[in-house]
C-alpha cells in the first residue's frame, strides 16, 4: 500500500496542492492568502510545506539562487486532479522562462492588496475564456461588483528594450479585441491588460509610452522588484 497516496490530507494541506496547481508553482508567501491557512504563522506555513515535501507530493526546486519554490510532482497533481497526464517537474524541469512567467502571475495575483484568481478550467464554462482564446494561459479575474478579465504580459528582461514590449502590448491588445469570443468583455470595459516588470524607472517610462500611444484596452503597469531576479541577463 502507498502510504502517501492513501494518506489523508487536511483542508489546509490540500489548499496548498491546488494552489500550487494553479499557478504552477508555489511560495511559502502565497499560502498566507489561503482561508484555509491564511490563520498559521508564517513557521506553521512553512512546516506545512515540509510535510508536503516528505510525503513527496511537492518537491523544491530553485526560483533562481537564494530563493526556493515547490512544484507539484506527479504523486502531488493526481491527488488535486486524479489525472497524471500533465507533464510536471518530475518528469521535465521547468526552464528560466516559464519560472518568470508563473512566478509573475503568482506574485500578481497573490501578493499584490488586490486578490485576484488565474482563470482555469472550472472558470472557463462561466467566462468563455477558453483554451482557443488568443495568448490563452496568463488569463485572470478581479472579482468585485463588477469583475474585471484580464490578460497579464510579463516584460522578460532581455536588453531592457522598452519599446519592444510596448509593441507586444499593443499586439495582444489588438488581438483580444478582435476575438469574438472575448466581445462580451472588451465591448463592456471589463477587460484589461496588465505588463509586469521589475523597476519603477522602466515601469515609467513604458506608462509614458502608452500615455503617447494608447492600445486598443486599458493597459496597467505592475512593478514586482523580485522579477528582476529572473529575468535574462543583459549582453554584456
Amino acid at each position: 500500500m502507498n502510504a502517501t497516496r492513501d494518506r489523508k490530507l487536511s483542508h489546509s494541506e490540500l489548499s496548498v496542492l491546488k494552489l500550487t496547481s494553479q499557478f504552477g508553482l508555489c511560495i511559502p508567501e502565497a499560502t498566507a492568502g489561503l482561508p484555509e491557512a491564511g490563520g498559521l504563522s508564517a513557521a506553521s506555513r512553512q512546516r506545512l510545506l515540509d510535510r508536503l515535501v516528505r510525503w513527496q507530493l511537492i518537491t523544491p526546486c530553485w526560483l533562481y539562487p537564494g530563493r526556493r519554490c515547490y512544484v507539484l510532482t506527479l504523486a502531488g497533481q493526481q491527488r488535486v486532479s486524479g489525472s497524471g497526464q500533465r507533464r510536471l517537474q518530475v518528469d521535465r524541469p521547468l526552464s528560466s522562462e516559464t519560472k518568470l512567467r508563473r512566478f509573475a502571475m503568482l506574485s500578481f495575483c497573490c501578493l499584490g492588496k488586490t486578490p485576484r484568481s488565474p482563470v482555469t478550467p472550472c472558470h472557463e464554462d462561466e467566462t468563455g475564456l477558453q483554451d482557443d482564446a488568443p495568448l490563452s494561459g496568463n488569463y485572470y479575474v478581479q472579482n468585485g461588483e463588477k469583475d474585471i478579465y484580464g490578460f497579464l504580459r510579463v516584460d522578460m528582461g532581455g536588453a531592457g528594450r522598452w519599446d519592444r514590449i510596448v509593441a507586444k502590448c499593443t499586439n495582444d491588445a489588438r488581438r483580444i479585441v478582435a476575438a469574438s469570443i472575448l466581445k462580451p468583455y472588451t465591448a463592456s470595459g471589463s477587460f484589461e491588460i496588465t505588463l509586469a516588470t521589475a523597476t519603477q524607472q522602466k515601469a515609467e517610462r513604458l506608462q509614458r509610452a502608452f500615455c503617447e500611444n494608447p492600445a486598443e484596452l486599458p493597459v496597467r503597469i505592475a512593478i514586482i522588484p523580485e522579477l528582476f531576479h529572473l529575468q535574462a541577463p543583459r549582453p554584456s
